[in-house]
């Protein structure tokens, strides 16, 4: 993957080798889809909402450190961390 890149549903990313900024497509685009995302750099990765959504109703971005993972899937007004 790209440093910055947007996420595609029903896909599982790859982050390797730096620091990473995924951008989630709107969750009303996406209900019932899934994300996943792997973090396998030493560094961040940084996954961030687009518009006004958000992440388990709570926050506009989730961070993964190294060695974390991320499932979500979309909803009518954002995205759920399975």
């Amino acid at each position: 993957k790209a440093a910055g890149f947007t996420a595609v549903v029903n896909t599982h990313h790859r982050c390797t080798g730096g620091t990473y900024a995924a951008t989630l497509p709107l969750g009303v685009t996406t209900p019932g889809q899934t994300i996943s995302i792997k973090n396998i750099s030493a560094t961040l990765v940084t996954v961030t909402c687009s518009g006004g959504d958000l992440i388990d109703g709570s926050s506009a971005t989730l961070p993964l450190v190294a060695g974390e993972c991320a499932l979500i899937v979309g909803h009518t007004t954002g995205w759920d961390l399975i």
